[in-house]
């Protein structure tokens, strides 16, 4: 087993801060970071498979990458990864860039050489290399070399058969167009449906385990309490519990409670909160009586077969982190049965309504049963929340009285302490955060109807004019998103056009304050209104023409004159009949008000908005 400082040091993170900061930040944060979401899928896997390679024979006891403590375990690799694995020396190799990096990844990452990247095969090879490829992605244990021996078997028969000279690809050939492969067309063909081909095959059974945080669990849970707003009591729905346990200790290393469906963002909302020190319960809730004192890098993120443990960004966010992902054929359900326990106690007996209240039209919501759900505000489901973990079941012992959470935590931690996050909170949000490609124009970059704009982003696309970028942005913070520098490979910050709005400004509540405009809208339109409004329009309109018909206003512009002309003459085409009737439309069913490209803007005006205000 390798050194408690050699698993540590797995997780240091690198980040560059000789960067400036966009007007409206804080000069403290770090401006760019190197990170291994800006390669290539063919870079990224390989990455995580040199990784892999490296922590195989680190858990295997070697200390030193040399040919006499490597070698013996070649065969223990092949077994374990197919055929895809180096020589001694290059893994030697791998180690001494993974050292010299601080254990960065992005060392990891295979540099792309100039070579002949247009190469292309006969035609008639490509059904022969398509069989080939079939049979290494559905074989239980892919095996390039045994992929390549049998298309060459595959060029033998056919140069027979038809009395060509076909040559076979290399080997190598054969591997690049093997790592081309989309990632649902590799699961699909190696994993399939069954629990013993999965790549985490054995984390099916229970794992007995030797430290804290060495397996964590993750499940989510959708409560029955209603949450209002503390101020206003606006509806917003019942929320979503994702919690986190570790397998060792069996206690609550962190947890997500919010409105996002299971998915990236609650995951990785939920392993913040597990990575980080929980310094803020004591300022936040004094109600607590004890600390909670778990926190860490987690080794092992064992999930359940949800599609959001699929995400693309997911899983790269846990290779950054240093963190392995597996699955469990089934979910665990102890830990959702204790959790909806716990709040059916606090269900009839912790309100901050009663059940059964009514709210206004424009709140209602399809999910809510008078019935069944209680009322509850948020500020307090989250004391509730924390006092439950914290104070009940961390210091609770199990029935056998043989494990209190709490207790096994602080004497594992003793001989074994968890390996800590050492970057900045920045870091690890643009770590969790949710990559897009957005189109770069004038304007900026648009995103959920907000605009993201500065002075080094102008810059950037000074260089390269309108087109699509990389991005990210941390779905519970709108204030800013990062961008890749494709020159650079690194990503910088770019702030909210309006910052005052956005900054802290969570997803959820972007598009609540989206949804509650558009229904406050519809609730105070009256058509009718509207339709009187555009009649006293065109008599306006139809007067001031006979005024100036007439000679009795020789004051009136050319532009408004040629205004009133351009309304009078939409509102005729209006009239005209359509080519599928022959009757003509009433005016005041037919007339809209006419506006220009210009001063059409779908978009929300939210300048002057702040999160108190949306909700008045």
């Amino acid at each position: 087993m390798a050194s408690e400082d050699t698993f540590s040091g797995l997780f240091d993170l690198v980040v560059e801060e000789n960067c400036s900061m966009p007007d409206g930040l804080q000069p403290t944060e770090p401006a760019t970071f190197r990170a291994l979401s800006v390669f290539t899928t063919i870079q990224r896997d390989q990455a995580i498979h040199r990784l892999n390679l490296i922590k195989y024979l680190l858990k295997a006891g070697v200390r030193s990458f040399t040919e006499k403590t490597i070698t013996p375990l070649l065969p223990d690799l092949v077994t374990e990864f197919g055929n895809d694995v180096p020589s001694w020396r290059t893994l030697a190799r791998w180690w001494s860039l993974f050292k010299a990096s601080d254990f960065d990844i992005v060392a990891l990452v295979p540099q792309i050489t100039k070579g002949n990247s247009n190469f292309k095969a006969d035609p008639l090879l490509e059904p022969l290399i398509a069989e080939a490829i079939g049979r290494i992605m559905s074989a239980e244990r892919p095996n390039l070399a045994e992929g390549h021996r049998f298309l060459e078997t595959l060029v033998l028969r056919y140069n027979k058969g038809n009395d060509t000279q076909l040559q076979c690809i290399s080997s190598e050939a054969l591997r690049l167009r093997v790592g081309k492969i989309t990632p649902f067309e590799e699961i699909k063909a190696r994993k399939g449906l069954t629990a013993a081909n999965n790549e985490f095959r054995a984390i099916g059974q229970k794992i007995k385990t030797t430290r804290i945080l060495e397996r964590v669990e993750v499940d989510h849970t959708r409560l029955d309490l209603f949450v209002i707003d503390d101020i206003y009591f606006i509806p917003m729905g019942r929320p979503w519990l994702t919690m986190l346990i570790d397998s060792f200790s069996l206690s609550v290393v962190g947890f997500y409670l919010g409105f996002e469906p299971p998915s990236f963002v609650s995951v990785s909302h939920a392993l913040k909160n597990a990575i980080l020190p929980k310094s803020y319960v004591k300022e936040n809730y004094p109600q607590v009586n004890n600390e909670w004192i778990c926190s860490g890098l987690i080794e092992l993120l064992v999930t359940d077969n949800g599609r959001e443990f699929d995400d693309k960004d997911f899983k790269v966010a846990c290779a950054e982190l240093g963190m392995h992902v597996g699955k469990n054929p089934t979910k665990k359900p102890y830990l959702k049965a204790s959790v909806e326990r716990f709040f059916g106690t606090v269900n009839s007996r912790l309100l901050a309504s009663p059940p059964g209240k009514t709210f206004p039209n424009i709140f209602e919501r399809d999910d809510y049963d008078p019935e069944k759900n209680a009322v509850i505000s948020l500020s307090k489901i989250n004391l509730l929340i924390h006092k439950w973990i914290i104070d009940d079941y961390q210091q609770d012992p199990n029935a056998r009285w043989t494990n209190m959470p709490n207790l096994s935590w602080s004497v594992a931690a003793q001989s074994f302490p968890p390996a800590t996050y050492n970057g900045s909170i920045d870091e690890l949000d643009f770590k969790l955060g949710r990559r897009f490609e957005p189109k770069l124009r004038k304007e900026g970059i648009t995103k959920d109807k907000l605009r993201y704009h500065s002075d080094r982003l102008a810059s950037y696309r000074g260089r390269y004019g309108d087109h699509r970028v990389i991005a990210k942005q941390d779905p519970n913070n709108l204030g800013r998103i990062v961008v890749l520098d494709n020159d650079k490979k690194e990503y910088f910050f770019v702030p909210a056009v309006d910052f005052d709005y956005a900054n802290g400004l969570t997803l959820w509540q972007h598009n609540l304050h989206r949804k509650y405009t558009k229904e406050f809208i519809k609730a105070n339109y009256n058509h009718q209104d509207v339709v009187q409004a555009r009649s006293e329009i065109i008599d306006i309109v139809e007067g001031c023409m006979a005024e100036m018909a007439t000679g009795k206003r020789k004051k009136i512009s050319v532009t408004n004159r040629v205004r009133a002309g351009r309304y009078l003459e939409a509102d005729r085409r209006r009239e005209l009949p359509s080519p599928n009737t022959s009757e003509t439309v009433e005016r005041n069913e037919k007339k809209e008000i006419p506006f220009s490209e210009e001063s059409w803007d779908e978009d929300v005006d939210i300048s002057e908005w702040t999160s108190s205000q949306v909700r008045k």
